[in-house]
């Protein structure tokens, strides 16, 4: 249940307006174009960092339905590894109000310098 929680995280609330779980729509290109620097690629893709800056791994967003079970053009569940949040020195989870969640990032190298 903990683990559940941390995955969906609430914080973003922002409207995507690409084409999500649709990589025909970016020419079916992988992963790799998006680390090549190329734009436009993974559009569902956000960056997970620490409050204070830190980058700590990349997460999906995952579509949300409204009350009528229609995907909704905005949604507050994004997909990453349970290790983002694991403090491996203190031996304890970290809270989602110490984390901030970056959608629309197009370049991830833009994001790391």
């Amino acid at each position: 249940a903990t683990l559940l929680w941390l995955l969906c995280l609430y914080s973003l609330q922002q409207e995507v307006t690409s084409q999500c779980g649709e990589p025909f729509k970016y020419g079916g290109k992988s992963i790799q174009a998006y680390l090549d620097n190329k734009s436009d690629v993974l559009p569902w893709t956000v960056a997970i960092s620490r409050k204070l800056g830190s980058f700590k791994c990349l997460g999906s967003i995952i579509p949300d339905n409204d009350f009528k079970g229609r995907h909704r053009n905005s949604s507050r569940l994004i997909l990453t590894a349970g290790s983002c949040f694991r403090h491996v020195m203190q031996k304890r989870w970290g809270t989602p109000s110490s984390y901030k969640v970056y959608a629309g990032l197009d370049r991830l190298r833009l994001f790391l310098n």
